[in-house]
């Protein structure tokens, strides 16, 4: 049934979100075999950004975004063709819906690495731009289990956080605190940065799934609007808000009129 619907996925362009809940897939675990579609029950796989970095929804020093939205990158590791693949299609989505274009390093100081040397899964190494170190570490198979896992870490390197970081999501969602893995509540704290004056996104690509993290098979994440609960967590593809947030950011918010996006969508290529 899983390979039917990926099938599904990657010949439609735009999903309602509100029938994210069609392919929703619970009762795995996430390190052995992710989930391409929703990621729901799962322990070790999602984006654990490093801790060295101030963690926000959207970072507000133009030092930490990435000069007219260029992010030069090398590719470190052994890669098969199937992955170069999915790198190529995740650089394809910026360029379809944003102004952030991913371009082979030649001499650039300042870059991003993509990386499966080390010893970490699917990984980026912190929000925005941050120095000459910028890596995302893709070691595990399941990183390329679909394109939207990609594109995710990419949002972090771009300059956000997750969304459920934001300072007022109080009002829309409840932490679990007591089911979260103890070394992983961080992933949850609130998070001081901008969010543009947009409304808080459930549909969000960087949003944790209601089993994000659990240490007890219990939800972590819950809205407040149960009707959202099968929405939060997909990893199919950008919500309408998450390009207008990224646009808005790298100052191209024609880019996102242009594009005529509607609201209640998830874009894909």
């Amino acid at each position: 049934m899983s390979y039917v619907l990926l099938l599904i996925v990657i010949t439609v362009s735009n999903v309602k979100s509100s029938e994210l809940k069609k392919f929703t897939i619970s009762n795995y675990t996430e390190k052995v075999h992710p989930a391409p579609l929703i990621e729901d029950r799962f322990t070790e796989l999602k984006g654990n950004i490093t801790n060295n970095f101030k963690l926000r929804n959207g970072v507000t020093s133009p030092f930490y975004q990435w000069e007219g939205g260029i992010i030069p990158y090398e590719i470190r590791g052994s890669f098969s063709n199937h992955e170069l693949h999915i790198l190529e299609l995740a650089k394809s989505m910026y360029l379809k819906y944003t102004c952030i274009q991913l371009i082979p390093r030649t001499t650039q100081d300042v870059y991003l690495t993509f990386n499966n040397l080390g010893p970490l899964d699917c990984v980026s190494s912190s929000v925005g731009k941050s120095g000459t170190n910028n890596h995302i570490w893709l070691n595990h198979e399941g990183c390329f289990n679909g394109v939207a896992l990609l594109v995710h870490e990419l949002m972090h390197v771009v300059g956000f956080f997750h969304e459920h970081s934001r300072y007022d999501r109080d009002s829309y969602v409840t932490i679990l605190w007591n089911n979260i893995q103890f070394n992983q509540r961080h992933n949850f704290q609130i998070q001081a940065g901008v969010t543009y004056g947009l409304p808080y996104d459930y549909d969000s690509l960087t949003h944790y799934a209601p089993y994000s993290y659990s240490g007890n098979n219990e939800w972590t994440i819950i809205p407040k609007d149960m009707n959202y609960l099968n929405r939060i967590g997909q990893r199919i593809g950008f919500s309408k808000l998450d390009i207008t947030k990224i646009n808005i950011m790298y100052n191209c918010p024609d880019k996102t009129n242009q594009l005529n996006l509607q609201d209640g969508y998830i874009y894909q290529l």
